[in-house]
């Protein structure tokens, strides 16, 4: 059975593993790992943790945008998708 100290200490570990810090500043320039155009980082995306839906943290994810073609696009990625974009 459960104590309310083993569930406390659940739900720690829980906040620690949706918990983020964040990888990128505003404005670097970025790429996803797999490759395609490069994108500019917009801004963290401040969201409720699963765990826990009365707060707003950052849980890894960023607004990005770039250019397809000449149409000026964004989109939600998660930080360990990006990758610094290099001048090759």
């Amino acid at each position: 059975m459960f104590s309310p100290v083993n569930i406390a200490c659940v739900f720690r570990s829980l906040v620690k593993f949706f918990t983020m810090e964040p990888k990128f500043k505003v404005g670097e320039v970025v790429r996803l790992k797999s490759g395609g155009p490069k994108m500019t980082i917009e801004r963290q995306v401040i969201e409720n943790p699963p765990n826990d839906l009365s707060r707003r943290e950052f849980i890894g994810n960023y607004y990005c945008i770039f250019y397809d073609g000449t149409t000026l696009k964004n989109e939600k990625l998660h930080q360990d998708w990006l990758a610094i974009a290099t001048d090759e």
